[in-house]
């Protein structure tokens, strides 16, 4: 079977065309700078994390990022939770280790 000039040609522009579209809709991952300005979309972003079985490389980009968030809302929450499984329902251990934290980090309070 003989291929003609037109085709060869034809499918190589079809194929240029088509690897301009592979990357459209591709979007990158959020950064830290952006989760330090986004702190309720930080604590999102890390319950999802932290819940997620799968994820694409995108994701797991985002949720490296996340975990290195300054905001002051993701840092309050990350330590509110860190003093929840702490106290294992101990509400005075719980008590004592939100004290501790404000007063290590008045910064944030």
């Amino acid at each position: 079977m003989k291929i003609s000039k037109n085709k060869i040609v034809l499918a190589v522009v079809l194929g240029a065309i088509s690897l301009n579209f592979v990357g459209c809709g591709e979007k990158e991952a959020r950064t830290v700078a952006y989760f330090n300005e986004n702190g309720k979309e930080a604590i999102k972003m890390r319950k999802w994390c932290l819940k997620a079985e799968k994820m694409t490389p995108l994701q797991e980009k985002e949720c490296d990022n996340v975990a290195h968030s300054s905001s002051k809302e993701y840092i309050i929450y990350t330590h509110d939770v860190e003093c929840k499984l702490m106290s294992e329902g101990d509400s005075d251990v719980e008590k004592f280790c939100k004290t501790a934290i404000e007063q290590a980090r008045p910064d944030l309070f």
